[in-house]
């Protein structure tokens, strides 16, 4: 009768020892990926500078950022929340997964005139040596090992007229490397 209950209590033991393992491998931040990803951000639209990190001319040319985290997303969130800048994150809704950002530093997407004006966003192809357009959302693009470049552009859109950003990795200030 003691060996079945010391056999009892050596199997509650290794229950309790296997799920408190497992509980912390599973809630350990320290082994998520830290990846670095760079954004080029632009507003080919004009807009007073109010609530915007730089004046008008500066945001229509574009500026890069650097942000550490697990996929686009986190990385994302991670330098906003650093520079107390505005950012609003939306589900795609329906059947779709994912996340989009659906607000920059307050400027939302908009109809003016029937023309839809968003928040683009363009991952960088070392093949064809540009930016081009992102059917992935934010949380669903991450880095394989190497540095992610992705371009937030906010622009009007109509059919069969976008063209991507011209700027390169190249252009990265070296302050922003």
């Amino acid at each position: 009768m003691e060996k079945k209950c010391i056999a009892g209590i050596i199997v509650v033991l290794v229950v309790v020892i296997a799920a408190f393992g497992a509980y912390l491998l599973l809630t350990d931040d320290s082994k998520a990926k830290d990846e670095s990803y760079y954004f080029y951000i632009q507003m080919e639209e004009g807009y007073d500078n109010e609530g915007l990190p730089h004046e008008s001319s500066v945001m229509q040319e574009g500026f890069w950022v650097k942000a550490n985290g697990d996929n686009a997303l986190d990385a994302l969130q991670n330098i906003w929340e650093k520079n107390d800048w505005k950012i609003s994150i939306s589900g795609m809704g329906g059947e779709s997964t994912g996340l989009y950002m659906s607000s920059l530093f307050g400027v939302e997407g908009t109809s003016i005139e029937g023309v839809y004006l968003y928040w683009a966003s363009y991952v960088w192809d070392d093949d064809m040596k540009s930016f081009t357009y992102s059917n992935l959302t934010l949380d669903q693009i991450v880095s394989s090992g190497h540095p992610e470049y992705v371009s937030l552009v906010y622009k009007s859109y109509i059919a069969g007229t976008d063209k991507p950003p011209v700027a390169t990795p190249d252009d990265i200030p070296k302050d922003v490397l």
